[in-house]
């Protein structure tokens, strides 16, 4: 039987042979591959999560400012003064602050604290301006509230730190404080011949009194009008 030379049977099967090139990869090297993209792909849902978007372009909502207020809202002469607020759409406040139409300063607001402290000392008279304007995250400015308030004058204040008998005769000491240290004015109601000094030294002879109980009164009066009050009564019994 001839046969053709380099031609082969048709009894026999041709091998077939494949060739991917040099950058063919085995099952493992593939789901390898796949495992590093599925933990690429947590990685950036992770990453997106953590970072907040901020808002771009126009913002529909300015940042705005409710609620504010003076604490205290009538403050007097040697007081704290804070101003509150609360912020919308903002995430703090600018606050400049003036006394007498004279800048007095600015505070920062961080959305967190209970309010603003005025640094300054409040007297009698002073007319104390706060102008705050809020800012949200991508620093744009709201509308500016303007609160004014004026500083009264604080009544002095009265202490009954001492009181004694001796002698037929009852003692009191009282202890007199004005916040801008002007001279007070003193008088006392009480028994018949109870009288009081300048510097709050109570004094009253009682007699032949044997007991009984009696209310006294001290009033304190600055140069501007502001009064205190400071009230107490005394019982007395006769020792056998």
């Amino acid at each position: 039987m001839l046969r053709l030379v380099g031609q082969e049977s048709p009894d026999d099967t041709p091998s077939v042979r494949r060739d991917d090139g040099p950058h063919s990869l085995s099952p493992s090297d593939r789901g390898m591959i796949g495992a590093i993209l599925v933990f690429l792909g947590i990685l950036v849902v992770v990453i997106g999560a953590s970072c907040p978007v901020r808002a771009q372009g126009t913002q529909t909502s300015k940042p705005s400012l409710t609620d504010v207020t003076f604490d205290p809202a009538a403050p007097q002469s040697g007081d704290r003064l804070k101003i509150r607020m609360k912020l919308e759409n903002a995430v703090r406040a600018e606050v400049k602050w003036s006394v007498n139409g004279e800048d007095a300063g600015m505070s920062d607001y961080d959305g967190f604290a209970d309010g603003v402290d005025f640094s300054g000392t409040l007297k009698t008279g002073d007319k104390i301006t706060a102008t705050i304007t809020p800012f949200n995250e991508m620093a744009v400015a709201g509308s500016t509230v303007e609160k004014k308030v004026t500083c009264a004058k604080a009544p002095p204040s009265l202490k009954l730190v001492s009181q004694e008998v001796k002698g037929g005769v009852y003692r009191a000491k009282i202890d007199v404080v004005d916040q801008e240290k002007n001279s007070v004015t003193l008088s006392v109601e009480g028994p018949k011949g109870m009288q009081i000094d300048k510097d709050g030294n109570i004094s009253w002879s009682m007699g032949n009194i044997k007991s009984g109980r009696w209310p006294i009164k001290v009033v304190a009066k600055d140069p501007k009008g502001a009064e205190a009050v400071l009230t107490w009564s005394i019982g007395l019994r006769k020792a056998k």
